[in-house]
């Protein structure tokens, strides 16, 4: 017996998780980069989880895709912006940046050599 599947709504809920953790993960891996270097195992982990969670994101995308097709014209933006959140991009790269990340935080930035 086939399985449903997830709602449009329930598509929307965990895309807006799936959203948070992937932004949160993309900050990480640019602070991790910025005071470790690209090439430390805690960045390169940090970028490896990100393109794994970027990868799940696509399959999820394709399935709401897939589940609601064909789509009417004006649900069409609210399912194809499910899974990808706008603005990708690192928001974290300078020391003002990394500085803000922390302070969202609660946490004492700590600045060290030039990071």
């Amino acid at each position: 017996m086939k399985k449903t599947g997830l709602t449009l709504e329930e598509h929307k809920v965990v895309g807006r998780e799936l959203k948070q953790f992937y932004i949160s993960i993309q900050d990480i891996a640019c602070i991790l980069e910025a005071r470790y270097g690209k090439r430390s195992k805690a960045a390169r982990k940090a970028n490896e989880t990100f393109k794994v969670l970027n990868k799940f994101r696509f399959i999820l995308d394709d399935l709401v895709y897939e589940e609601n097709y064909p789509i009417e014209h004006d649900k069409e933006k609210e399912i194809l912006s499910c899974y990808c959140p706008k603005g990708e991009v690192c928001r974290y790269w300078n020391k003002e940046g990394i500085e803000k990340w922390f302070a969202e935080k609660g946490v004492q930035y700590e600045r060290r050599n030039n990071c």
